[in-house]
C-alpha cells in the first residue's frame, strides 16, 4: 500500500479509481458529507466546489498517529488499470475513511501490490512513479 502525505486539495497526475468510477487527472476536494452526524459519506468535488463528481460510502479506519497533511492510500493494479484509492485521512485525524468496493474488487485489491511510502507533496501519481516535487 502506498501512502502519500498531501495538502488539500488533492491533485492527481493520472487517473485514480474510486468506487463506481475513475477520476481523471485533475484537482479534487474530498469532504465529509456531514461531519456532525455521518462521518462515513465522502463527497468528491472539483477544486472550487462547483462540480460534485461522487458521493461514496466509506467505513471508519484508524492509523497509529495523525499528521498535519492529508494521507491517501493507493493500490497499484495490474494490466495498466488505474491505481485504486483505498483510504483517506484528513490532516490531524487518526480516524479516516476506507472506501467500500464490491466484494470481487476487494478480493482483487488484496492481491494487488500495496506499498507504503510517506511523502510531503501536492500531486499524487502512480505508486510506481515519483510524484511532482519529489
Amino acid at each position: 500500500m502506498r501512502m502519500r502525505l498531501i495538502k488539500p486539495p488533492l491533485s492527481l497526475s493520472q487517473p485514480i479509481q474510486i468506487p463506481g468510477q475513475v477520476l481523471p487527472p485533475g484537482t479534487y476536494l474530498f469532504k465529509l458529507a456531514n461531519t456532525d452526524t455521518e462521518r462515513n459519506i465522502v463527497q468528491i468535488f472539483n477544486a472550487d466546489r462547483t462540480v460534485l463528481y461522487a458521493t461514496v460510502q466509506t467505513i471508519s479506519t484508524e492509523r497509529q498517529e495523525s499528521t498535519g497533511d492529508t494521507v491517501v492510500a493507493l493500490a497499484e493494479q495490474k494490466g495498466g488499470q488505474p491505481d485504486v484509492l483505498l483510504r483517506w485521512f484528513y490532516p490531524g485525524n487518526e480516524t479516516g475513511n476506507e472506501f467500500v468496493y464490491p466484494k470481487q474488487k476487494e478480493n482483487e485489491l488484496a492481491r494487488d501490490k500495496q506499498q507504503t511510502i510517506v511523502a510531503n507533496q501536492t500531486t499524487v501519481s502512480s505508486p510506481g512513479n515519483a510524484a511532482a516535487g519529489d
